[in-house]
């Protein structure tokens, strides 16, 4: 007879799927939780162990009520997310943004879910904008006719976007279609003169000026426990210097419109594998930045490091070997042990205040 109860776990992850994918729960317990495979089939969650205790406890989607009172919010999150065919970050926040605009993180995040969703249509518009763009310039010399016909799907496409918005008549052209697919993939990343105005570059921008404040702060000596804020630095160090060569690695497939079509039509996995290693990398830093820009003003700086602490990523080996092949030099050393919460929490009796919190961090999030 096998127990309900989670089960108390200490490991160190060696690749991003072992280490799972950050989950925007809004309940204060299940701070800093993670969504990965279970060797059993399925899914499980990885939840930090709460005030300061070594480990994680490990248990089912649908078994948070072993572990705490869980919002509605985040029985619902929990159950779509147990549901997911595969565990990708696009696929979770996809899933978290559906269970918030459904309103049960609140008004602002249901709000926010919709504006995140015409910001990911427009990136993927600006992607397809540049390939197309691609396309035009390399058969204009080669075949005056054909240059003339991709103007006009370009052309065909700015209209449809401008008076639909959905997706018909000369889109569903194979070649335009397969523009489309490539463009969803790489929109994230972002490619051509406006790539830095994508979702990830912008996210390793607010990394990188996460790690500068904490690098400030450590060296100020603003406040207790400076080794949390150290380690803060020196983890966001790392993660913005690896996501900017992987990010530059998932641009270059885009270097030719015509050679990215071809491989796309014959390996496309590369393409989208290439595409989507920023995005672990940069895994659960959001949720951490949230919570950095929301307290750290606050006058109750121990409670923050009780907070901050355990939602820091961990880089796993992985990605350094993912990184070997287009490093120039030495990167900053990433720390490779969780940081467990360094005191326990002062406000435990203010769960309620803290949920409302994190409801309104969803309604930040990107």
């Amino acid at each position: 007879m096998t127990s309900n109860a989670p089960s108390l776990v200490l490991a160190v992850p060696r690749t991003f799927a072992e280490r799972g994918l950050a989950v925007p729960f809004t309940t204060p317990a299940l701070r800093g939780a993670r969504l990965r495979r279970s060797a059993r089939g399925g899914c499980e969650l990885v939840v930090p162990a709460p005030h300061g205790a070594r480990g994680d406890y490990v248990l089912e989607p649908d078994r948070l009520d072993t572990l705490c009172r869980a919002t509605l919010h985040d029985r619902r999150l929990a159950a779509a997310l147990a549901a997911l065919p595969a565990l990708t970050p696009h696929a979770v926040r996809e899933c978290a943004w559906l269970v918030a605009a459904e309103g049960f993180a609140g008004p602002a995040a249901r709000s926010a879910a919709a504006a995140a969703r015409q910001a990911d249509k427009e990136d993927a518009a600006r992607a397809r904008a540049v390939l197309l763009d691609g396309l035009i310039a390399r058969t204009h010399a080669e075949d005056g006719s054909a240059a003339q016909m991709l103007a006009d799907l370009r052309a065909a496409d700015l209209r449809r976007r401008s008076l639909e918005g959905g997706t018909s008549g000369i889109m569903g052209d194979g070649l335009a279609r397969t523009v489309s697919e490539i463009a969803a993939v790489l929109s994230p990343v972002g490619i051509g003169a406006e790539a830095e105005r994508a979702r990830l570059p912008r996210l390793a921008g607010a990394v990188e000026m996460l790690g500068q404040d904490a690098r400030e702060c450590a060296e100020r000596g603003r406040g207790e426990h400076l080794d949390v804020v150290e380690g803060v630095a020196i983890a966001a160090e790392a993660a913005a210097a690896r996501t900017r060569l992987l990010l530059d690695a998932a641009r270059g497939q885009a270097h030719s419109s015509v050679a990215l079509i071809g491989q796309w039509l014959s390996a496309s996995e590369q393409i989208v594998d290439l595409a989507q290693r920023p995005a672990w990398v940069l895994d659960g830093w959001e949720q951490l930045i949230l919570l950095w820009n929301t307290v750290r003003n606050g006058a109750d700086w121990l409670d923050t490091v009780g907070q901050v602490a355990p939602l820091l990523p961990v880089l796993p080996e992985e990605a350094d070997a993912w990184c070997a092949q287009c490093a120039a030099g030495p990167l900053p050393v990433a720390p490779r042990k969780p940081m467990a919460a360094q005191v326990p929490p002062r406000s435990s009796g203010k769960a309620f205040e803290h949920v409302a919190r994190n409801e309104e961090m969803r309604a930040m999030a990107a």
